[in-house]
């Protein structure tokens, strides 16, 4: 666990429990699960919800550097969830490149990895009928 804010203070909750076999993040103090252990060629399966007001919360992945933005996220690719934007890909001091980049990201010369550059890497809407195929509506 990194909760920089824990370090600060040890009086906090802690704000990661597990209740009736799920991991539950209780949003504050702010902070992340990382590992050790090193993943290559996964795939990772997540179930959420917001059990009140819609939020903000994202899975990081390919984690390395701890603290390399804002002294809070870790250098990696976020796995955007929060609400209305979930799908999203956030940049955190590394990149990724997918299709359809500038439409995506915006132009190239805002593209970045660090603050005041464009980290976000905007999902493109998926046509209805094959929402509906899926069994989404």
């Amino acid at each position: 666990m990194d909760v920089p804010d824990l370090e600060k203070d040890s009086t906090l909750r802690n704000p990661f429990i597990v209740r009736d076999g799920m991991l539950v993040s209780l949003g504050a103090p702010e902070g992340h699960l990382i590992t050790d252990a090193v993943y290559q060629n996964y795939e990772i399966e997540v179930e959420y919800r917001f059990a009140g007001e819609p939020g903000n919360c994202g899975l990081l992945v390919n984690a390395s550097a701890p603290r390399a933005l804002y002294e809070m996220f870790p250098k990696s690719i976020e796995v955007q969830m929060m609400h209305e934007n979930a799908g999203d890909f956030w940049c955190i001091v590394e990149d990724i490149e997918t299709t359809d980049m500038e439409q995506r990201r915006g132009p190239k010369e805002n593209w970045g990895i660090t603050e005041g550059k464009e980290r976000r890497i905007k999902i493109l809407p998926i046509a209805p009928r094959i929402l509906w195929a899926n069994g989404i509506k």
